[in-house]
């Protein structure tokens, strides 16, 4: 007796498509516009530590910024800049050396809302599901 297995989706679909620039692009810009929202809501509402130092909140007093108190948040320029595209997510080159404590204190502000990330993820699985069927 011959046992014979029959599907409707192939995991061959699934994994060119994965491998492809396109799936790369639409990750990106999915799941990325999330992250990049929910980065620019923690650095407004001054969640990024380490907190900055007294020091550095009275010059920013002193030369009359609206956020002397809010780490990465003097100017707003890093909020502003904050995007995603189908590379990734892009900024001003200075959240890089934030990130990594490149002459500066380490200040993670890359943040990820799970329930912001719910909605964006479901839609790349649904994708994914549709590419794999028969």
């Amino acid at each position: 007796m011959k046992l014979q297995i029959k599907t409707n989706f192939s995991f061959s679909k699934l994994l060119n498509y994965v491998k492809s620039e396109s799936f790369s692009g639409e990750q990106n810009k999915i799941i990325g516009s999330s992250v990049v929202e929910s980065s620019k809501k923690f650095i407004r509402d001054g969640k990024v530590r380490p907190d900055i130092l007294t020091i550095t909140k009275n010059i920013k007093r002193a030369k009359g910024s609206p956020t002397p108190d809010i780490p990465l948040m003097d100017t707003g320029n890093l909020v502003n800049s904050l995007k995603a595209t189908k590379e990734g997510i892009e900024g001003a080159d200075y959240g890089r050396k934030h990130l990594e404590g490149d002459g500066v204190r380490v200040r993670n502000f890359i943040h990820i809302e799970e329930e912001k990330i719910k909605k964006p993820l479901s839609k790349l699985i649904d994708k994914m599901n549709r590419v794999m069927k028969k």
